[in-house]
């Protein structure tokens, strides 16, 4: 698939070229003078292309940090996707409270039904036999 769509991008771009010298030499002069023009912009910039090395370099810095970030949670893992290492235990009383949601009060058992934990809808009863 990927040879397909190379070859038909490749086909669009002879189909824009022009045919007639003239043209042909237009295009040659603007593309030669764009790759100059490309690459002296260092030249012509360099404050600019100062501040693109220092932001470039921040990225890098970044991006390794991320790379890490991502193999050090992945090789938390074992081959079941369980974690191989143990959770933090909470260690605070509000923290176990958080930890382990909402409680009902002392004495109550709750609000809820056992009617309160089936679904609501299970659609038409399927008849078998015909």
């Amino acid at each position: 698939m990927l040879f397909i769509r190379t070859t038909f991008l490749l086909g669009l771009g002879v189909l824009v070229l022009p045919t007639d010298e003239a043209s042909q030499a237009r295009v040659l002069s603007g593309a030669k003078t764009t790759m100059h023009w490309t690459a002296t912009f260092c030249e012509r910039n360099p404050g600019t292309c100062a501040q693109g090395q220092q932001a470039w370099g921040v990225f890098v810095k970044k991006a390794e940090f991320g790379a890490k970030m991502a193999i050090d949670l992945i090789n938390e893992h074992d081959r079941r996707g369980q974690p191989t290492a143990t959770p933090p235990v909470a260690s605070t009383p509000a923290a176990v409270q958080r930890s382990q949601g909402p409680q009902p009060a002392k004495g109550t058992s709750g609000t809820l039904q056992a009617n309160d934990f089936e679904p609501a809808w299970r659609g038409k009863p399927v008849k078998s036999g015909g």
